[in-house]
């Protein structure tokens, strides 16, 4: 893993979405699933599996693995 993308917060109404930019410019768009305990992409067309280890959530999409920080992400309570 490296430290180069990038994490943006979009929200529409109550409605919360991720977005993880790649420096290539690819990216990957992820919501939480219901129940609030794992990111899933947001179109659904890919697989995913999601682990809340230590501090962090890790996602991984195909060969696409993200830790990102709990401390980024909207408290349960918020969404």
């Amino acid at each position: 893993m490296t430290m180069d993308c990038r994490l943006e917060k979009v929200r529409k109404g109550k409605f919360i979405s991720y977005v993880v930019h790649h420096p290539d410019g690819g990216f990957r768009r992820l919501v939480f699933a219901p129940g609030g305990k794992a990111l899933v992409p947001a179109d659904g067309a890919d697989e995913a599996t999601s682990v809340v280890t230590k501090g962090a959530i890790e996602v991984t999409i195909e060969q696409d693995h993200y830790r990102i920080p709990l401390s980024l992400l909207e408290p349960a309570n918020d969404r």
